[in-house]
């Protein structure tokens, strides 16, 4: 709330001020007490809140790399059953496509025909086709 008066600045008059001239008429504003204690207050708010922030980010620091070095290596974070179904499909389509495992395995130098070339769906339909989905999750047929 605004106090609409007439605020002088005059040094006689108000031991806070060191203007000699009206600084603006019609709106209050506190004196040099209220604003260093505002100012305080501030500074003190901020300090509470970087120093809580920091603490947290620490926290989350220090637990991330605790599960980065001691539960996710022994976790698997895939679906296993899903990689060994995709595994399956994609052997059978290389067989189909490319020959044997020996033979390509085995061969040192290998010309793929641009009719063995793979469509940029391919991979996509053939796991739909299949019943998985290309991110592990089953298709509901």
């Amino acid at each position: 709330m605004f106090l609409l008066v007439r605020r002088y600045t005059d040094h006689r008059t108000d031991p806070n001020s060191t203007a000699r001239h009206v600084l603006w008429e019609g709106l209050y504003h506190w004196s040099y007490a209220d604003g260093r204690e505002l100012a305080r207050f501030l500074v003190w708010a901020i300090a509470v809140i970087v120093v809580v922030v920091l603490v947290f980010s620490i926290y989350l620091l220090l637990r991330n790399n605790h599960r980065e070095r001691k539960v996710l290596p022994y976790r698997k974070t895939y679906d296993v059953d899903g990689v060994a179904k995709r595994k399956a499909i994609l052997g059978q389509m290389y067989d189909e496509r490319f020959g044997p495992e020996e033979v390509r395995h085995g061969a040192r130098y290998y010309v793929i025909a641009p009719e063995q070339n793979l469509p940029t769906t391919y991979l996509y339909d053939l796991f739909r086709e299949a019943g998985t989905d290309v991110g592990g999750a089953e298709v509901k047929k």
